[in-house]
């Protein structure tokens, strides 16, 4: 008996068998157990990610709330009794196997989290919605509302605008034919039509408006301008030309003060003086391009009005022949050289001054063929040089005559060339 097997063993002892059959029994049901736990969890696990992917913005938002896996408590598992010798010795029937229950709760939480989710997005969607329904409503309606206030303010301004037209025209019809006028106690008999050739002159707004009336005895209407150039102003008004010719310095000052008074422009273009040129200068292109085809001695060509700058470009040149300035008009003859002036030699950068005779070199280099020169009288009283556009500094400071008199543009040419105003 010692010496024989298992079998032998149980064969002979009963209780001993059954006691072995049921720790095996115990340890498959465990077995089962625990792999059907760890299923749940993967099947948990991934179903839980899959709702964290899909919805992660809603978790961000607070709009739904992750779901939470219950952790693994295990239920301790009774130990059975020893079964007592009285006890049947009959084989125990292993229990049937049940498959692993299915983790429903998480998927009916998931679902109900993702339709809290939808019903939240959706309020919030309606919500938004509404609010920018009303935001724009809102604005449309102040929009229309302004739109209106505009309008109603436009058609008052043009009912305004027609009611004072009506009267300016009511006022001038008034006004008798042939007008007189007391300048300065000098009396000028002028066409109304004259006077009014200028819309938004200073006669053209006193006539209109109803207010200007003439002064006894001679029912002339004052007006408080220079009396001995009023006369270029009516010629003026009746062509549209401003002439200085003849003028002392005096004179143009008050006939351009005139002109401001009365709220005139004369749109006088820079051009050469047909009056004040050598013979042997020919003008052309609208008295803009000053040509001199021969050599010979210097001839000059004066500007026909004042400026304090002016811009010409240099057309043909022979050797030194070319000079441009500034000089004064009542000192200006046309074959002779100026006994005033102030001048840059164009083809070798030096300036001189006339009656002085001073003179220096001013810029390194020349102006040759296309090159555009431009002199300018600066508020400081100097005379500047540029070419190009590209400043070369100041050529004469302090110069007197730029504020005792006005100066005029000049050209001085000797072996021949051509040169062109661009502008003023």
């Amino acid at each position: 008996m010692l010496g024989g097997g298992r079998d032998d063993l149980d064969g002979a002892n009963p209780t001993v068998s059954g006691i072995t059959f049921k720790v095996d029994s115990i340890t498959t049901h465990l077995q089962v157990f625990v792999s059907t736990h760890i299923e749940c969890n993967r099947v948990t696990r991934n179903h839980d990610r899959n709702i964290i992917y899909f919805h992660r913005p809603l978790f961000q938002s607070g709009a739904m709330t992750p779901p939470r896996r219950q952790p693994f408590r295990s239920t301790p598992v009774a130990k059975p009794p020893s079964p007592s010798p009285i006890q049947s010795a009959a084989p125990m029937t292993p229990p049937a196997k049940s498959p692993p229950a299915v983790p429903l709760d998480a998927f009916h939480q998931a679902t109900q989290v993702y339709a809290d989710a939808t019903q939240a997005m959706q309020s919030t969607l309606e919500t938004t919605l509404n609010i920018a329904t009303k935001d724009l409503a809102t604005a449309l309606a102040e929009a229309s509302q302004q739109m209106e206030y505009e309008a109603r303010a436009i058609a008052a301004k043009q009912a305004e605008w027609r009611e004072l037209e009506g009267r300016v025209q009511s006022a001038l019809a008034s006004i008798p034919t042939l007008v007189t006028l007391d300048v300065g106690g000098v009396l000028f008999k002028v066409p109304k039509e004259t006077l009014l050739s200028v819309e938004g002159s200073y006669f053209h707004a006193l006539l209109g408006s109803g207010f200007w009336t003439p002064d006894a005895p001679n029912e002339a209407y004052f007006v408080d301008v220079h009396a001995g150039t009023f006369d270029r102003v009516l010629v003026f008004l009746r062509t549209g030309t401003l002439w200085l010719d003849g003028l002392s310095h005096f004179d143009t000052h008050q006939l351009r003060t005139s002109m401001a008074y009365l709220n005139l422009t004369a749109a006088v273009s820079l051009a050469w003086d047909p009056t004040m040129c050598s013979t042997e200068i020919v003008l052309s292109r609208g008295n803009a391009t000053a040509t001199k085809p021969t050599n010979g001695a210097w001839n000059y060509v004066l500007g026909n009005v004042t400026a304090t700058s002016f811009r010409l470009r240099v057309d043909t040149t022979n050797g030194q022949s070319i000079a441009v300035g500034f000089c004064r008009r009542d000192l200006f003859a046309p074959d002779r050289l100026p006994v005033s002036g102030y001048y840059l030699n164009l083809s070798n950068g030096h300036k001189f001054e006339v009656p002085s005779g001073s003179g220096a070199q001013y810029c390194g280099t020349g102006f040759g063929v296309g090159d555009v020169v431009t002199a300018r009288i600066s508020d400081a009283g100097s005379i500047h040089f540029a070419k190009n556009d590209q400043d070369l500094g100041v050529a004469f400071q302090d110069v007197e005559d730029t504020w005792s008199t006005e100066l005029y543009p000049v050209v001085a040419m000797g072996n021949g060339g051509a040169v062109t105003i661009l502008s003023r």
